[in-house]
């Protein structure tokens, strides 16, 4: 009797470590195809300025970037973002390019989940270079007929925050050399908070920051895949330097967004999809 039971336990214990192994390894294989890029992360920052009025302690910037619809978006989960983006009780909000994948269809309800997007200072974005190899202009007339985002290409806006002017610097996209920045920067003080939306992030190093400039941007991916002390296995054009995270820039502050769509292959492994939460604080003198 005992043997027969030590039989059938070495049988389920067999049968069971047989099951678990092809287990393990579709898990580990479906994760960064399947788990992370649907695996929202909201990264919080504070970034300290000098120079600035006390008037813009507390300013909340939410951004989000590359949502890439088309083949392999998600309109549950760019619901479910921008829910909880809408819960972060952002006071100015910026979209920084790509709201489409190259030449993927783009429908008004595909741009549902970006409907209700409310924010006291607006909503505001740029294209990107996936934009503009598909249809800039149509690309641009869809996002502002159907979601409440205004997109600058070479313009500034002047915003006012608790009596103060601040101004959002949209420059066109580098990669395919829309950008235009005396036009974007015309008639834009020096001596004032200027928020400067620019797809590709290594523009920093040609557009005039200021130590009161914040620059926002997207395009990299964060790289999508980002091994264990090798980093980010592929980065395109314009995304190389500044490729994920915050820099400071002459002075300036410069962040990456890492998007929350993806292009092929449509995976992403220790990179997750972001929104970022800004909150803007003042150095006083003394």
């Amino acid at each position: 009797m005992t043997d027969k039971l030590t039989r059938r336990q070495f049988l389920r214990v067999a049968l069971a470590r047989a099951l678990a192994a092809p287990a393990v390894a579709l898990l580990v294989s479906s994760y960064p195809l399947v788990l992370e890029p649907v695996w929202l992360d909201i990264t919080r920052l504070r970034l300290r300025m000098s120079g600035l009025p006390p008037a813009l302690r507390g300013l909340r910037i939410v951004q989000f970037s590359d949502v890439h619809i088309g083949p392999f978006s998600h309109g549950w989960f760019l619901e479910r973002a921008m829910q909880a983006l809408q819960r972060t009780r952002p006071d100015l909000i910026v979209f920084t390019g790509d709201m489409i994948t190259r030449d993927a269809p783009l429908t008004p309800e595909a741009l549902q989940p970006f409907k209700g997007l409310q924010a006291p200072l607006g909503v505001w974005g740029v294209l990107g270079n996936h934009d503009h190899w598909t249809d800039p202009d149509r690309v641009q007339h869809l996002i502002e007929q159907h979601t409440p985002i205004r997109v600058l290409r070479n313009a500034a806006v002047s915003l006012t925050y608790r009596g103060y002017t601040l101004w959002v610097v949209g420059v066109d996209d580098a990669w395919v050399g829309a950008d235009d920045v005396d036009r974007a920067f015309q008639g834009v003080p020096t001596d004032t908070f200027r928020l400067v939306l620019m797809h590709e992030p290594d523009a920093a190093d040609w557009l005039p920051l200021t130590p009161r400039t914040v620059q926002l941007s997207g395009h990299s991916h964060g790289g999508q895949v980002r091994l264990p002390f090798l980093g980010p296995l592929m980065l395109p054009y314009l995304g190389r330097k500044y490729d994920m995270g915050l820099y400071n820039v002459r002075g300036a502050w410069v962040y990456t967004n890492r998007g929350l769509g993806v292009i092929a292959p449509p995976i992403r492994l220790n990179c997750r999809p972001e929104i970022t939460v800004i909150d803007l604080d003042v150095e006083v003198p003394g």
